[in-house]
C-alpha cells in the first residue's frame, strides 16, 4: 500500500460524499497505513493533538 493509493481511494468517492466519509478498516490495514513514511523517514499519519479532537484507531 502506498500513500498515493490512499489518496486515490479518497478521491474515488464522489465529491458530495467525501466530506463526511468514514473508512472502516481492520487492524492490519491500519497498521500498514500508520507505517507509511515520507522521504525523511517521518510517519505520514500523525495523530491529531487538537484539543477536543478524538483519536480513533
Amino acid at each position: 500500500m502506498t500513500a498515493d493509493e490512499i489518496i486515490d481511494l479518497v478521491y474515488s468517492l464522489k465529491a458530495p460524499y467525501r466530506k463526511n466519509a468514514v473508512f472502516i478498516m481492520n487492524d492490519a490495514t491500519i497498521k500498514a497505513i500508520r507505517k507509511l513514511k515520507d522521504g525523511q523517514g517521518q510517519y505520514l499519519w500523525q495523530p491529531s493533538l487538537t484539543a477536543g479532537t478524538p483519536i480513533r484507531y
